[in-house]
């Protein structure tokens, strides 16, 4: 007999929503979706295997399902804020580690609208690198008066490789790229990174007011929510800081959340691009420790995204990729950018992700998101 998390999956044009199975104690939740979720979490526990990759991209689509039915109740179309940021007027962007830990600053039914650039270590890229340009890019779709958040949490994956590349006196790890993000971090804790990143904001940005920097301490009880260490006065950020603190302390009604934090152990790596209309968790409908994540451009794959991809792969052991954009005529051919650059990806000289992608070790889905609806769609 094959079982629910043995099915396989059908593409998600292919069936409606509306007749899913669903558990009468989940709020309306997928069964597919709470048999996933909880395979993952015995894995996050360290009492189970992680999902296969079958199993991670059903993951993806039954979470986006939640996501999807989420805007059709509420009748709202993510084309709409999708407009807003490319018009220029986006209300706030957040710089925040890749952890799969970090929880999403937003929901389909916040009104402000947020651009949300993901990279290991919260860096704020030095001026002349891609990932300076790409943040530059980003913030000319902040409106004037917009916030710049950049957000870190206490154990950080890139500060501890930071100061364990810099007590070695290695310098080297084997990858440029690797080697150029740890030398980016700065301070030997999250607040002294955060600040310096936001600092390095204030002075390669001088436009953009107000900025933060948002510290998630995850080892002072767990359950502290956001704390600003620092921020220009503003509207905006006492807003967003009330409401991510609610939704933090909501989360942490229930004890598994604070075992979740414990260890990192995602499922899957997602490269978006900056220009979705939500994050990728709220795309996914995700809780923490579930999507590592990071932020392409229609560029291609830079040096900081390629650090987060390589510390995905070799320190989390993440063997399922999601390429998520919204559905545009240009996005197979940023895709296949992508995967280009992934397979350009070198380590000691070593091709290791392409390796990876030919022997089936690796797997990439490409995920186009639709403006009208919300849905993934396999590209």
């Amino acid at each position: 007999m094959v079982t629910q998390t043995e099915r396989i999956y059908e593409p998600l044009s292919s069936r409606r929503p509306s007749t899913q199975k669903k558990s009468p104690d989940s709020g309306g939740l997928s069964q597919d979706l709470i048999d996933l979720r909880q395979k993952h979490t015995k894995y996050v526990l360290g009492v189970g295997p992680n999902l296969s990759q079958e199993e991670s991209l059903r993951f993806v689509l039954a979470g986006n399902d939640e996501h999807f039915r989420t805007l059709s109740r509420l009748e709202i179309k993510p084309r709409s804020r999708y407009d807003k940021i490319k018009g220029g007027e986006a209300d706030y962007l957040v710089n925040a580690c890749s952890d799969a830990r970090i929880p999403h600053l937003d929901s389909e039914e916040d009104r402000f609208v947020g651009i949300f650039i993901r990279v290991a270590g919260n860096i704020v890229g030095r001026v002349g690198t891609p990932a300076f340009d790409e943040m530059r890019d980003a913030l000319k779709l902040v409106k004037n008066d917009g916030a710049l958040i950049v957000e870190g949490h206490s154990c950080c994956g890139a500060l501890k490789a930071h100061n364990d590349w810099r007590e070695s006196g290695s310098h080297s790890t084997g990858n440029s790229s690797l080697d150029n993000l740890l030398a980016m971090v700065e301070g030997d804790s999250p607040t002294l990174n955060a600040l310096h990143q936001r600092s390095r904001a204030d002075v390669q940005f001088p436009s953009l007011r107000p900025s933060a920097a948002v510290i998630y301490d995850w080892e002072a009880g767990l359950a502290g929510g956001i704390t600003i260490v620092s921020h220009h006065p503003s509207p905006i950020i006492e807003i967003l800081e009330a409401n991510w603190n609610h939704r933090h302390k909501v989360a942490f009604e229930d004890g598994a959340m604070a075992a979740r934090l414990q260890n990192h152990r995602p499922h899957v790596i997602a490269i978006g691009t900056s220009t979705l209309p939500y994050s990728l968790a709220t795309i996914m409908h995700t809780e923490q420790n579930e999507v590592f994540s990071t932020t392409g451009s229609e560029k291609g794959l830079d040096a900081l995204d390629e650090a987060s991809i390589l510390y995905g792969i070799q320190h989390l052991g993440i063997r399922h990729i999601a390429f998520v954009a919204p559905s545009e005529k240009s996005t197979g051919n940023m895709f296949s950018k992508w995967e280009r650059d992934l397979r350009a990806m070198t380590v000691n000289g070593e091709h290791v992700i392409a390796t990876m992608l030919d022997s089936g070790e690796l797997k990439i889905s490409c995920l186009g998101y639709d403006l009208d609806s919300g849905k993934l769609e396999m590209k």
